[in-house]
């Protein structure tokens, strides 16, 4: 082979090279190993941790404190705004006060295997001395004023408007009717605990219906025929949500005068879906000009027609879903 010609393949693994190869994979394995110790340490400290842990308070009682609502615990001086344990020592002496908020006051407490306070009593502080694990809970409430200020402001999420004025008035009373005619109030001499809670609760169950339910409402759906004898499916719908839609998709079924499925001759199957890009802007009617042609089907004298799917202006899709074992498509329903 001539001198200035290269050779076809090259030789890569030398005695040089792999006397240089080797103390480079020895170094890479030293530089692994050292990782692996990081991680084993640190799962060591923290085993030791948990076991000082348990070793410093082995022989000590716990006291749980348990705070609901908006309100503290100070106990031997240091509060406490959250469910916390504490360690104390047989023997020792604990002294507890209650400090509610602002607007709220102290409900019910509840020291265990000590006595219980209801809200008759108000007493909102004790001390007592460790003879065994104990738990302490203060349950607090707003004061009644607060409560109908928080009752109002909630009432006018579910789209009703009332003034925010902390006072049971007839248009509070009149305006829980027109939202719960389900349900009887009793008001008239004033709003304890027990009621503002049944009353928060109907509230938030009502907007999460509010919330998850169809924002499309069917206001007409026909059926009719061209001058050729098509059948087409003629469906209007209105938008009662607060944000503008811009595509929908209806699903609908087919029956006979003898309630049986209306199949398609290809596709063997009553179910027919309609796909629409209307812009409909809230509480606005889709154009009345929409409808789809029901090449194939033959004998309709019945639809059921649901909303299976929105998709809204800014990106946000809406379909039925389960919400506490409720379907929420009922305002998306419709039967002829």
């Amino acid at each position: 082979m001539p001198k200035h010609s290269l050779p076809t393949k090259t030789k890569w693994f030398t005695p040089k090279s792999k006397t240089f190869l080797i103390p480079l994979l020895i170094f890479i394995a030293l530089i692994m190993i050292p990782s692996n110790h990081s991680k084993i340490d640190s799962n060591k400290q923290n085993n030791m941790d948990s076991n000082e842990y348990e070793y410093k308070y082995r022989n000590k009682l716990k006291l749980d404190l348990n705070i609901r609502g908006q309100g503290s615990l100070l106990v031997n001086g240091s509060k406490y705004n959250q469910n916390s344990s504490l360690f104390f020592d047989v023997g020792d002496k604990v002294e507890v006060e209650a400090v509610p908020n602002i607007n709220w006051e102290i409900y019910q407490w509840l020291s265990t295997p000590m006595s219980i306070t209801t809200s008759d009593q108000f007493i909102s502080e004790s001390y007592f001395i460790i003879q065994s694990n104990s738990k302490i809970s203060a349950s607090f409430k707003p004061i009644e004023k607060e409560m109908i200020k928080i009752l109002q402001s909630e009432i006018n999420t579910i789209g009703y408007t009332i003034q925010v004025d902390g006072i049971i008035g007839s248009e509070t009373k009149s305006t829980l009717n027109k939202a719960f005619p389900n349900f009887e109030f009793d008001l008239d001499d004033g709003l304890d605990y027990m009621e503002y809670q049944r009353i928060i609760r109907e509230i938030d169950q009502k907007r999460t219906d509010i919330e998850n339910r169809c924002p499309l409402e069917f206001v007409s759906c026909k059926l009719k025929t061209d001058t050729v004898g098509v059948p087409y499916l003629y469906i209007r719908v209105k938008n009662i949500s607060d944000k503008t839609i811009d595509a929908y998709i209806i699903q609908t079924y087919f029956y006979d005068r003898w309630g049986n499925p209306c199949n398609h001759y290809l596709k063997h199957t009553n179910v027919f879906t309609g796909n629409s890009n209307e812009i409909i802007d809230p509480n606005n009617l889709s154009p009345s000009n929409r409808y789809w042609y029901l090449h194939g089907y033959e004998s309709i004298t019945e639809i059921e027609a649901e909303v299976i799917k929105v998709h809204f202006q800014d990106g946000s899709i809406w379909e039925p879903h389960y919400i506490n074992n409720t379907y929420y498509e009922e305002l998306g329903h419709w039967k002829q």
